[in-house]
């Protein structure tokens, strides 16, 4: 009992969650299931730059989207429709604590998917990683991102069923940031589509796998994410309503 009580807020709403999230089953589909068979899926695509490399980027930006884009929003509005979070806001924690905490199940699901995916990938092509520090700080930008639009879409979305109709235009957005980035060769991305939402994790993701990319550059690709997490994150905590809408 010791452990439990002087556990951090955040991991106790956080494994609380991670419970309410199995005995779901619409999240569990799109948080663990739609991932892995993208995933699987384009491991059969012929990129035309960047290889596997490439394979991976996309693999890393289905699974921020579908786990922590689509599924922290459907989790924030459920949450909010069961009166969840009007309770939690009596608790003596801040809100950046209860964001973390139902964020993190998703977090680390993505890195369990991500770790996976990326393993088969390079199983499958007979390479490896090059700079792991880089697939690791795109998993880790792009889940900030990720949230962040998660946090924003929420503000205005009414249902989780809803949450699959109001999320299509930041997968639209990010899709095109993507396809941008592969149309490309790694490292030679300019800055203006790096600053499209998802162009920048795509491409840390790549670089991560393939190897190259100066200081400069990745420094550059890290910045615009961090940027692109905020901005909808500041909007998001001040717009978003923690009580269901009538």
């Amino acid at each position: 009992m010791a452990s439990t009580a002087a556990a951090p807020a955040w991991a106790a709403l956080a494994s609380a969650e991670a419970r309410l999230i199995v005995r779901n089953k619409a999240v569990l589909l799109t948080a663990l299931a739609l991932p892995l068979v993208f995933g699987l899926a384009v491991m059969n695509y012929d990129l035309p730059a960047g290889g596997t490399g490439s394979i991976v980027g996309l693999q890393v930006i289905g699974t921020l989207l579908f786990t922590v884009y689509l599924g922290f929003t459907m989790t924030l509005v459920s949450r909010r429709q069961q009166l969840l979070l009007k309770r939690m806001l009596f608790a003596p924690v801040s809100h950046a604590t209860l964001i973390g905490g139902l964020l993190a199940p998703m977090a680390v699901v993505a890195f369990v998917q991500t770790a996976l995916l990326a393993g088969l990938a390079g199983a499958a092509t007979g390479t490896a990683p090059q700079r792991v520090d880089l697939l690791i700080a795109a998993v880790l930008v792009g889940t900030a991102m990720s949230a962040a639009l998660g946090f924003a879409t929420a503000s205005f979305t009414k249902t989780a069923e809803s949450a699959q109709y109001t999320t299509i235009p930041g997968f639209i957005v990010i899709a095109a940031g993507t396809l941008a980035v592969l149309s490309k060769t790694p490292g030679e991305v300019v800055p203006w589509v790096l600053a499209v939402p998802g162009a920048a994790v795509v491409e840390l993701a790549r670089l991560g796998w393939n190897g190259g990319g100066d200081t400069a550059y990745v420094l550059t690709a890290c910045g615009l994410v961090i940027v692109g997490a905020a901005v909808p994150a500041a909007v998001a905590a001040k717009v978003f309503h923690w009580n269901p809408k009538r």
